[in-house]
């Protein structure tokens, strides 16, 4: 359990860490991803300042609350999903740089996904060979 409050912990930090530059540098990240103006970054990295709140919630109730951490796992892949179609839609019309941007994250969320699910499946397995013993 002990890597998934880590893993957890990288993420909310990550997820914090964007929303909030996302937040203060709504206008510059809109003008290097060639959209029309900053306000669905700051959108955007509300809504992420909130999961990151989740997820840091959910990480220190791990052991206890392990639906905490499927609804994290759950978000980061709609997150995957979500970015998958807009790439493939090019929905934005953004930048090659904010494309670049886009896979970027959705790599590293989609790595988050697989870890804490990787570690919450560990921690069950662990804890029910405990318990046969």
């Amino acid at each position: 359990m002990e890597r998934l409050k880590k893993v957890m912990f990288v993420n909310a930090l990550s997820s914090g860490a964007t929303g909030l530059l996302l937040i203060v540098l709504s206008e510059n990240i809109a003008e290097l991803f060639k959209v029309s103006n900053g306000i669905p970054l700051v959108a955007v990295g509300a809504f992420l300042v909130a999961f990151a709140c989740l997820v840091y919630y959910a990480s220190r109730r791990s052991q206890a609350k392990p639906q905490g951490v499927k609804l994290v796992i759950t978000l980061d892949i709609i997150w995957v999903l979500v970015s998958v179609l807009i790439l493939i839609t090019d929905a934005f019309r953004l930048s090659p740089v904010g494309n670049l941007a886009v896979s970027l994250v959705a790599i590293w969320v989609a790595l988050m996904a697989y870890l804490q699910h990787r570690y919450l499946r560990e921690g069950s397995s662990n804890t029910k060979k405990l318990v046969n013993t």
